[in-house]
């Protein structure tokens, strides 16, 4: 349904619905809301909830601002930006293969110019873009201008995923796994990611960064780098904290889910002690 009100330009229906799965998510219920005509989920009495079903919303809303198209030779983009944005900036990439592609729009209405990596790009028409694989480079920061705006404030910045807390949040979070009985469990987490972070330094400095241990190091780099900004953030009280017992099945859950992203790397035989 959401991709069809994009489609439609139907923005304030989808924009209502992802109001309402984010109503669920804050509280950690992303199950199926079956009951009681939508306004509860499916199993109420676990402490927090999560099925893969409840990330489809989400990922229509962002599938259905461009409404990508495959081919075999490459991608077509169809914008269906809402007109009360006149700027917008995606500050994660989308898949394209092995390519990275960042989004920013300026302006509202037809296509009138399009940038990527801040050099003119010419394959488009006022509804689409059309983006060759073998054309595009590995990361691209594709910028539309839509009415004839142009961006001219916008500062093209390189992917850098954040995989090392700072001291103030490793303090943090270590105070908070303290005062909530977790000091064990950060302790481990510390540990594995010191090996992590050592195995993919080196996959870096070897020209592997591209490979699926470095990537799979990378995404255990940055659950760990989650469970410190979290518990940091609700020690100093930026996050407001879950009714027990959710709000430990919560921490466990961050925690749960970096360990084990340690543990399939270091079971999987694509690499050993050495990190190859």
């Amino acid at each position: 349904m959401i991709l069809g009100y994009f489609r439609l330009g139907k923005y304030e229906d989808a924009r209502r619905s992802m109001l309402r799965i984010l109503d669920f998510a804050r509280r950690f219920r992303m199950d199926n809301p079956l009951t009681k005509f939508g306004s509860d989920v499916y199993q109420p009495h676990e402490p927090i909830n999560i099925t893969y079903d409840a990330f489809g919303p989400p990922a229509a809303l962002i599938r259905g601002l461009f409404e990508y198209i495959y081919d075999a030779k490459g991608l077509t983009l169809i914008p269906h930006i809402p007109p009360s944005i006149v700027e917008m900036e995606q500050r994660f990439p989308i898949r394209f293969g092995s390519k990275r592609l960042f989004l920013a729009t300026f302006g509202k209405g037809k296509i009138t110019g399009i940038w990527v990596n801040g050099c003119r790009w010419r394959d488009f028409d006022a509804r689409s873009i059309y983006l060759p694989y073998d054309s595009l480079p590995q990361v691209s920061y594709i910028c539309i201008g839509l009415g004839g705006s142009k961006p001219s404030r916008f500062r093209w910045q390189p992917y850098s995923p954040n995989l090392d807390p700072s001291y103030e949040e490793k303090e943090n979070a270590e105070r908070y796994a303290e005062q909530h009985g977790l000091r064990k469990d950060m302790e481990e987490l510390a540990r594995k990611a010191e090996r992590i972070r050592s195995i993919y330094n080196r996959l870096i400095k070897e020209g592997l960064g591209e490979r699926y241990p470095a990537m799979h190091a990378r995404l255990a780099l940055e659950a760990i780098c989650a469970v410190y900004q979290r518990f940091s953030a609700l020690a100093e009280g930026r996050i407001r904290p879950l009714p027990e017992p959710s709000q430990n099945a919560a921490d466990r859950l961050y925690l749960d889910t970096a360990q084990r992203l340690c543990a399939g790397l270091e079971k999987t035989e694509a690499i050993d002690d050495d990190g190859r």
